[in-house]
């Protein structure tokens, strides 16, 4: 079946799941290590609505603000290496540098198992450069002013965050939800979840029916607050009438602190753009 060898996320990639894996479908990648762990694939419960959920205290959108903050602070401060890996094609590893200029920040190593070519390795970085720079983050697409806290223990809190339907065709409101973990006592992210609201067609071919996208922060280095270390997906749906499905995952490792190219310009980064997938 050509649908099983091409694999799901280059079939539906060019339109259908793009919105919901756009941040990592670029780096082609392999199967999953034994024993991973991907996001499984659901549709979020339309029973809880956004406006029926609580407001967030003083104390607690403080919390969120100062976590915001320090993730902004360490955006682009981090070089570090990437091993994407799918169902069916063997693995991508790439290394992004900050301190480098936009079109040379990021190194393809290996290429679905293999060293890549000369031509594969420049047309590979050049498309991803051109990606970073057109396409906007998560984060520039949620709108701060009307988050809602969806869970909390003494711990943590999980916080539900509108998207902005103007401008938005990654994260289109209507069909995806946003929700942040956030650790109370340092004030830091430590997971992002993006959930599909329900099932919807593309190009009036495929119809995806499933989908969730997971991104866990871990402690990377003393003295800062937690990166973006995996980025894991899965999603189902059909292509006509054939049923496809398949899962995805994204390792940053190696991290190196570095100062990052923006500071020769005087640049600063807002707290929208920490959600950098």
């Amino acid at each position: 079946m050509c649908f099983t060898r091409l694999g799901f996320w280059r079939v539906v990639g060019c339109g259908v799941m793009t919105a919901l894996l756009g941040a990592t479908v670029a780096l082609a990648s392999p199967r999953r290590a034994p024993g991973a762990k991907v996001a499984r694939p659901a549709v979020v419960d339309e029973a809880v609505e956004l406006a029926a959920l609580p407001v967030l205290t003083a104390e607690e959108q403080g919390v969120l603000d100062r976590a915001l903050a320090q993730a902004a602070a360490e955006l682009d401060h981090w070089a570090y290496a990437m091993r994407y890996r799918s169902d069916d094609e063997g693995e991508t590893v790439a290394r992004f540098d900050p301190s480098q200029p936009e079109d040379k920040q990021w190194e393809l190593v290996k290429f679905e198992g293999r060293e890549p070519s000369g031509r594969e390795k420049a047309r590979w970085e050049r498309r991803r450069a051109e990606r970073d720079r057109d396409r906007p983050s998560l984060g520039e697409l949620v709108k701060l002013d009307g988050v809602r806290l969806a869970a909390a223990t003494e711990g943590e809190m999980v916080i539900e965050v509108p998207l902005r339907s103007v401008g938005n065709d990654r994260f289109p409101p209507e069909k995806f939800r946003v929700r942040l973990t956030v650790e109370r006592a340092r004030a830091v992210l430590t997971a992002v979840e993006v959930s599909l609201r329900g099932a919807f067609r593309v190009a009036g071919v495929v119809r995806v029916t499933e989908g969730a996208l997971r991104v866990d922060y871990a402690d990377v280095a003393e003295g800062h607050p937690p990166l973006a270390v995996r980025i894991a997906g899965a999603g189902a749906g059909r292509i006509l009438m054939v049923k496809v499905g398949g899962t995805f995952e994204a390792v940053r490792e190696d991290f190196q602190r570095v100062e990052p190219y923006r500071d020769r310009f005087n640049v600063e980064v807002g707290e929208l753009r920490v959600l950098d997938f």
